[in-house]
């Protein structure tokens, strides 16, 4: 079972995002801050991917989590949301794989993007 880190501080979307994704057949730890995410990334194998907002609460933001994440896990997958579009240019700096998904957006719109990133990391 693929295993997702899920970070976002709006607990509304977060267990949308949760419930949706577990119902997918992912199995999702969710979470709301930088720096609990961080913890939880120190495990090298513990996930197969990072969906995280780019503005999470913490000493360390999204695009900050994941560039720590690629240090433990090289090529982790990461899936950005924002609600703000200033934030792609910030999240295309990361190196692949990645996607960025601007809120709000659909349910099947997020599987399928996590669906393509986890895919196109296996290839």
């Amino acid at each position: 079972m693929t295993r997702i880190l899920l970070v976002e501080d709006e607990p509304l979307q977060r267990e949308l995002m949760a419930e949706s994704l577990s119902a997918a057949g992912y199995d999702v730890t969710a979470t709301c801050t930088g720096d609990e995410a961080a913890i939880l990334l120190a495990d090298r194998d513990r996930f197969d991917a990072l969906l995280t907002d780019i503005t999470i609460p913490g000493s360390i933001d999204g695009i900050g989590l994941a560039e720590h994440a690629r240090e433990v896990h090289p090529n982790l997958p990461v899936l950005f949301v924002s609600g703000r579009p200033a934030n792609q240019h910030r999240a295309a700096a990361i190196t692949q794989p990645m996607a960025y998904m601007q809120k709000p957006f659909e349910t099947r719109t997020l599987l399928c993007a996590m669906r393509r990133l986890i895919e196109g990391n296996a290839s």
